[in-house]
């Protein structure tokens, strides 16, 4: 009952349908626990992932963390396009803004 609650309210913030493993588990209540278990523990695998995806974190793999400062007065496709380009040598961009006076003294 605790995995369709979560699963429920999770599928509520991430804007999706219901897992569908949470059907296979409801209809194999009524197998041996090892069954549920075991589903339970592909289901918490499951969502792990797809979280990490859409989070953009890697999973089994080194996160990198890439910083990027500068002096955006007015922020432009240019920019977008930059944070793209530095985005791609790691799997989090952490952006700093300087004022004019931090960045020419």
């Amino acid at each position: 009952m605790s995995i369709l609650i979560s699963d429920v309210m999770l599928a509520k913030f991430a804007w999706r349908e219901i897992h569908v493993l949470v059907v296979l588990m409801s209809s194999a209540s009524l197998l041996s626990h090892t069954v549920i278990f075991s589903l339970c523990l592909v289901y918490y695998i499951a969502v792990f992932g797809d979280l990490c995806h859409h989070m953009n974190l890697p999973l089994l793999s080194v996160c990198r963390n890439v910083y990027f400062d500068g002096v955006y007065d007015l922020c432009h496709i240019g920019h977008k396009n930059l944070f793209k380009r530095a985005l791609t040598n790691g799997n989090l961009l952490f952006v700093g803004v300087c004022n004019d006076e931090d960045w020419l003294g």
